[in-house]
């Protein structure tokens, strides 16, 4: 069993702004982003739903929308 799957997860796009800095500053900041895939214009992802929170306020700092909506619903 992956350790991935004990906690909540929210599935999330995040769209236009400096996408690739948000996924660096995610990255520092120590935020655990799994299954990440392109998007035109982004990317969509997962991640622990108790970080979502810390991802949200850095993609404001990048100008990057982020949104809860399902990555298939944007493909």
């Amino acid at each position: 069993m992956e350790p991935v799957s004990l906690w909540a997860a929210v599935e999330f796009t995040a769209c236009n702004g400096s996408t690739e800095a948000l996924l660096t500053a995610a990255a520092r900041a120590g935020l655990h982003l799994y299954g990440v895939t392109a998007l035109p214009g982004g990317f969509c992802g997962h991640c622990a739903a108790r970080q979502y929170l810390r991802l949200a306020a850095l993609a404001r700092r990048y100008r990057v929308q982020i949104g809860r909506a399902s990555c298939r619903e944007r493909v």
